[in-house]
């Protein structure tokens, strides 16, 4: 039996996708899954952070913590964590730079990824490239501006498809739209008909992990161009094999001009692969 402890009320969809992925995964592999908001006598997987809290109540080297995305607080450093609670028998990461990037014996176990939304027919695709991700800090839309401006300039239809409300009072987004920009506000459905027709998704994230939805695009046939970190450092892109420098956006619309397929490492969103690198942690953290 596999205990994930999950939190009650993450608002995150990405996450659910997360947690439904694994428990298939898991079951793929033969195991029985428990989800519950508490940890039980064992061993637990805390799934996301919010379940950290629960550490101070679990037994010795009865916990493993599965870290997401460096914007989680312990990751960020926001709230000083202590990765060395007598709880924690071990740390699953989303990639193997997060893992190196988090230290204490992290362990990469990649993103389990199954969305049975994504049968959608694959048409005929537009010169048009997709900025898959919300309009903030974070994801750094300056950047994105400046590479949609060029990309208009060389031809390019160009969408900031964000599954939230722009900041309009902190973001000119009627500015962008003047100059061209297309800047819709669209649910997982309306995303998804639209990388149906685009030859390109790009991130500007500056600390995503995973970038799920670079992934979507990957999976509805486009092709995708990810920010890499210099070294263990976010953003930590490892799925997307090739990518830009973070620091260097410019080479994106290289890439993009001269038609680059980056590869996609789909084993990193593998159900059963992921499910498999989680329970050789917990078969060892048992073995101690």
């Amino acid at each position: 039996m596999i205990r994930l402890v999950a939190p009650t009320n993450d608002p995150n969809p990405w996450y659910r996708i997360w947690l439904d992925s694994m428990t298939l995964g898991l079951e793929m592999e033969g195991e029985d899954v428990e989800l519950s908001t508490r940890p039980g006598p064992e061993i637990s997987v805390l799934t996301r952070y919010q379940t950290y809290a629960l550490l101070g109540e679990m037994p010795p080297r009865s916990a493993v913590l599965v870290e997401h995305a460096t914007y989680s607080p312990t990751v960020l450093g926001v709230e000083p964590f202590d990765y060395d609670q007598p709880a924690i028998a071990a740390i699953a990461a989303t990639s193997p730079s997060m893992a190196t990037y988090i230290g204490h014996g992290a362990r990469w176990i990649g993103f389990p990824y199954w969305n049975r939304r994504l049968l959608w027919p694959l048409g005929p695709r537009r010169r048009m490239v997709v900025f898959p991700q919300r309009i903030e800090e974070d994801n750094q839309p300056f950047v994105a501006v400046q590479m949609a401006l060029e990309l208009l300039t060389r031809g390019w239809a160009v969408t900031f498809a964000t599954p939230t409300p722009p900041d309009e009072a902190r973001y000119p987004v009627s500015s962008w739209r003047a100059q061209g920009i297309d800047v819709q506000q669209l649910d997982q459905a309306g995303l998804f008909r639209l990388l149906c027709e685009a030859e390109y998704a790009v991130s500007t994230t500056s600390h995503g992990s995973m970038i799920t939805a670079l992934y979507e695009a990957h999976l509805l046939g486009c092709k995708v161009i990810a920010p890499k970190g210099s070294g263990p450092r976010p953003p930590f892109s490892d799925a997307f094999l090739e990518g830009y420098p973070a620091l260097a956006p410019g080479a994106a619309i290289e890439m993009i001009e001269r038609g680059d397929d980056p590869e996609v490492d789909d084993d990193a969103f593998s159900p059963r692969a992921c499910a498999r690198r989680l329970l050789e942690i917990i078969s060892d953290v048992r073995d101690q």
